[in-house]
């Protein structure tokens, strides 16, 4: 099976009955019918999103002329408007391998970070993509102002281009005063679920991925095995009822970290509100076996694990003979094999010790088994902030932040 979730490991003594679990199983699962039938009557674009396909030929086209004519694309935007094409064209381009056109994020307001792109970029070839849903966030309006301020020597209307929603808002107005082309952001798709929307998939198609194949595997588990995220809703919760406040994810393959940084935000963002919500915890394998491993099995239990794993196919690393006999094990073996031995041993050591432990294998990973995981976790965080009780698509704290924000920058401008 190429998709595949394991939850046995959260039962068992010291953890989980499957008697307690059972009710709020039932809850999700009425719960997800709730979502489907959302989806069905068009109440729910980010879900629905995974079967259309009307809306990519626009998005291909635009994706097309960035390919065509700029060897780099620079994205504008902060949160959900950046994290969403960063997971996707993460998955795409590593530090090693490029396509023609490199898709690069700049994310914070960082003046160091902005002075050491400008010196190291050949402007006439780069193209700027700002995106806010909202039009407002100061941090993408300054990103924005301080690029078209520093690109003087290239056009804003042949350089620079916009998402944002419909109406009148300041990204809008700004975009419009530069004549640089905006494209809208469907107002009634959370920012930090626009994965699927033109959001993510613009950077994703300029770093070479096939969006029809993205949208086709999320449909394929929306269709099909929709079940196991209300299975897994009903786990996280059921943890949290038994004081497991943290929420670590595991991922191994290195084109899934940037997955892992968008999860992050989904998760704290759409349950952290009514003072309940666990702690999500980013973990790379096998980098944080040797980082945070004493933590999770020394330290306090209070943590749920989740691993994304990959069976790795057979590479070209073989190992040679290390020319020492405690060392032999390693020869004629392959860094693919290592690998599988890692994400076994890891999650063996953790059930050993009981923790509980949730896993999804992957017998392959390409758009289609991505989208499949995209999916599965959108659905599985949206069922858990209906047993929680609380509304997945707002944040309310975030909102004061901003407002914040907005306050801090006028005091300081009147007071020069």
């Amino acid at each position: 099976m190429v998709y595949k979730q394991l939850t046995d490991y959260c039962f068992g003594p010291g953890k989980l009955e499957r008697g307690a679990v059972k009710s709020l199983e039932s809850e999700a699962l009425q719960a997800l019918k709730s979502v489907k039938n959302e989806e069905k009557s068009g109440q729910l674009p980010i879900i629905s999103l995974c079967r259309e396909s009307a809306d990519l030929r626009e998005i291909t086209e635009f994706a097309t002329h960035i390919r065509n004519n700029f060897t780099r694309l620079v994205i504008l935007g902060t949160g959900g408007s950046s994290l969403c094409g960063h997971a996707l064209a993460g998955f795409m381009q590593n530090r090693f391998t490029k396509g023609s056109t490199e898709v690069i994020f700049l994310q914070n307001v960082d003046p160091a970070t902005f002075s050491d792109f400008f010196k190291n970029t050949n402007l006439s070839k780069t193209a700027f993509l700002t995106i806010s849903k909202s039009g407002s966030s100061v941090e993408t309006l300054a990103q924005m102002l301080a690029c078209v301020e520093e690109a003087k020597t290239i056009s804003p209307t042949t350089h620079f281009f916009s998402i944002t929603t419909p109406g009148d808002n300041p990204l809008r107005r700004i975009s419009k005063n530069l004549g640089i082309k905006t494209y809208d952001h469907d107002p009634n798709v959370g920012g930090r679920f626009s994965i699927l929307s033109l959001v993510g998939l613009i950077p994703a198609i300029v770093a070479g991925m096939d969006a029809v194949k993205l949208r086709a595997g999320a449909k394929k588990f929306l269709d099909h095995h929709a079940e196991e995220a209300a299975i897994s809703a009903s786990l996280h919760v059921a943890l949290m009822r038994n004081n497991i406040w943290q929420n670590v994810l595991m991922t191994y393959p290195d084109n899934l970290e940037d997955l892992n940084i968008w999860y992050r935000q989904i998760w704290a963002e759409s349950i952290g509100k009514n003072g309940t919500g666990s702690t999500p915890i980013k973990s790379m394998g096998t980098i944080d076996q040797h980082s945070q491993m004493q933590l999770y099995l020394g330290g306090r239990k209070d943590k749920f694990y989740n691993f994304i794993t990959l069976k790795m196919p057979t590479d070209k690393f073989k190992l040679p003979s290390p020319g020492y006999p405690e060392l032999e094990y390693l020869t004629g073996k392959t860094l693919g094999d290592l690998m599988n031995a890692e994400q076994k041993a890891t999650i063996d050591t953790l059930v050993a010790n009981k923790r509980p432990v949730r896993v999804i294998e992957l017998e392959k990973l390409d758009e289609e088994t991505l989208g499949m995981l995209i999916m599965h976790l959108m659905l599985e965080t949206i069922l858990t902030a209906h047993l929680l009780g609380v509304n997945p698509y707002d944040q309310p704290a975030v909102e004061e932040g901003k407002i914040k924000t907005r306050e801090f920058m006028g005091r300081e401008r009147n007071s020069i």
